[in-house]
């Protein structure tokens, strides 16, 4: 096992602390621009085993769940849709695709083993965009 410099453990472990998100190429820049290109071996794999052996730290997926799914009001619309339909054919496809700010925030952040990634993103998500595309299907029986 390798021995890492205190100051190079410490750097790092902060490091994370401030930035969950960060991407390994980052962190590689990070500490070259500190400690310098020396015999630090500040390659990614050797940045990856530091993380992984020395800090305990392990990549994980950050949970979001959606505000709107609210089981109450799915059951309502289910209901309403419910007293409008009576037959198959009565069925108009409506794709959509759309964006937001919150399509570029990174999924995935680094915690220690067995903690939950906690990252703070911000409340608004910008303009949204939408494009709607309908298709309407009929019976030529």
């Amino acid at each position: 096992k390798k021995t890492y410099d205190p100051e190079l453990l410490s750097f790092v472990g902060c490091y994370v602390k401030e930035h969950p998100c960060f991407y390994i190429e980052e962190l590689q820049a990070e500490l070259r621009a500190r400690f310098g290109t020396g015999p630090a071996g500040l390659s990614a794999s050797s940045i990856l085993r530091l993380s992984k052996f020395n800090l305990g730290l392990s990549r994980k997926v950050i949970e979001r769940r959606a505000r709107e799914a609210v089981p109450r009001t799915i059951e309502a619309l289910v209901a309403k849709m419910r007293s409008w339909y009576s037959y198959p054919a009565q069925f108009l496809f409506v794709d959509e695709t759309s964006t937001n700010g919150l399509d570029c925030v990174r999924r995935y952040a680094w915690a220690k083993r067995g903690e939950r990634a906690i990252v703070r993103t911000p409340f608004a998500c910008g303009e949204r965009v939408s494009i709607l595309f309908q298709k309407l299907y009929f019976n030529n029986y």
